[in-house]
């Protein structure tokens, strides 16, 4: 139950935890995932 809840990222809500999403730290999560990709395209946009 551990690893499920705290380890395990699940792909119907975005690859985050069940405990990040309860916890609505996913929403910081995922900010900074688009930054990081935002940034990456930005200095490789030929990708």
């Amino acid at each position: 139950m551990h690893w499920y809840n705290d380890n395990h990222q699940h792909s119907e809500i975005k690859f985050v935890t069940p405990n990040q999403r309860h916890n609505g730290l996913d929403r910081a999560i995922l900010e900074n995932r688009k930054k990081v990709t935002e940034q990456a395209r930005g200095e490789r946009p030929e990708r």
